[in-house]
């Protein structure tokens, strides 16, 4: 369990294009580079923190050591000021699907679905009570409100609003709103990623577990029934996956040669790497 996941920075991703360019000039992959990045790139040491620990959860950075995840190549190469709406979902669902990051969790998963409009002073009690015993009383009454308000600003003020999964009103009320449309590529990464983790060696999902499951795409990425069986069978016509409607189950079945890294390379074919 994480809490100060954020240490109350929302995600900068200005910044974070700055660290991955930083960090792919270096190419010696020691370890310990922080003070030194510090230093070079003129971040305090918690604003550094928290960029390096959001860059590795979200997977494009592996530790802190100086190199790049294959999906970190691959953002630094084709979209290093992360424009594009496919890199902006996969981020949020690597980030939103761990458990493990407790408060953006429960804030994707608990808080969204449940209310059209959201006073965040309340949602402290409201939805992590039971944390109460489990920190100090400094945590709970001052980091957890900040961790909550970084996950807003998250959506509302950094690249990740383009997604518009939060929305400000003229009020300055954080309110649901629609979010825009999911690339069947983006979804189809995070539908690999998440049967790695869920289902290791399955060359096959049920249509059920995709929608149903809690850190499965479809709830994930806000994706109804519908949303998902459209963006399978463009998967299905594109040759990608196969679909199997057998008696009273529906899956869909991954080719051995498709992997999440050949789905990066679709998203991003027909751009110049840097």
């Amino acid at each position: 369990m994480l809490i100060k996941f954020t240490h109350e920075y929302y995600p900068q991703f200005e910044q974070f294009s700055r660290i991955l360019k930083w960090i792919s000039s270096k190419k010696d992959g020691k370890k310990g580079f922080l003070h030194e990045m510090m230093v070079e790139l003129g971040l305090p040491e918690a604003h550094a923190k928290s960029c390096i620990t959001f860059l590795i959860r979200c997977d494009l950075l592996p530790g802190r050591k100086l190199t790049l995840t294959s999906l970190g190549k691959t953002v630094m190469n084709f979209d290093p000021f992360f424009e594009r709406l496919e890199t902006l979902w996969i981020i949020h669902y690597l980030i939103s699907s761990n458990p493990e990051l407790i408060i953006w969790h429960r804030v994707i998963h608990n808080i969204l679905p449940l209310s059209e409009q959201y006073f965040l002073p309340s949602l402290k009690d409201l939805y992590f009570y039971d944390l109460k015993s489990l920190v100090s009383k400094h945590t709970y009454s001052n980091k957890i409100p900040g961790e909550i308000r970084a996950v807003f600003y998250a959506y509302t003020k950094s690249a990740l609003s383009r997604l518009r999964i939060i929305t400000v009103d003229e009020q300055g009320n954080f309110i649901k709103s629609e979010p825009v449309g999911v690339p069947p590529l983006a979804f189809f990464y995070c539908l690999l990623r998440f049967a790695e983790k869920t289902f290791p060696g399955s060359t096959a999902i049920s249509i059920a577990d995709n929608c149903e499951a809690e850190n499965g795409p479809a709830k994930v990425l806000f994706l109804t029934e519908e949303h998902v069986s459209s963006n399978l069978e463009e998967l299905h016509h594109s040759g990608l996956v196969r679909m199997e409607r057998l008696a009273n189950l529906d899956q869909v079945r991954f080719l051995e040669t498709v992997t999440p890294e050949l789905v990066l390379q679709k998203i991003y074919e027909g751009q110049d790497g840097n």
